[in-house]
């Protein structure tokens, strides 16, 4: 299992968000969780990446707070997650744990299933 965290060039979250990832990953206690941070220079390397803005964090491809309801824009600026207490620079530790939770949950796509995604252009 993977955990992403993309970020932008001088991200001013990423002392924070290395402390959140790595209490998530204690919290959920999963050794098999491979942990990578990479940083992102510009708007065409965000879109490639699926970059919602900086931090963004994904668990196997799969954004914590997104999920499968993804929107198409994409930056290395700032990002904002809607909280229970407003719209933050972090997400709550909770989200993270929740998403790998999903994850290791989630049942494997089927061969079936996959072949009867529409091809993309």
């Amino acid at each position: 299992m993977r955990v992403q965290v993309f970020t932008g060039r001088g991200c001013a979250h990423l002392d924070d968000i290395a402390k959140l990832v790595t209490e998530s990953v204690a919290e959920d206690g999963g050794s098999d969780l491979q942990v990578e941070f990479l940083q992102l220079s510009d708007y065409d390397e965000a879109k490639v990446r699926k970059c919602f803005g900086s931090p963004t964090i994904r668990v196997d491809g799969v954004d914590i707070e997104y999920g499968d309801r993804e929107p198409l824009e994409y930056t290395t600026g700032c990002r904002y997650y809607n909280t229970p207490d407003g719209w933050k620079a972090l997400p709550y530790r909770s989200m993270l744990v929740k998403a790998i939770h999903r994850a290791r949950t989630r049942p494997p796509a089927s061969s079936a299933a996959r072949a009867q995604r529409p091809e993309s252009d």
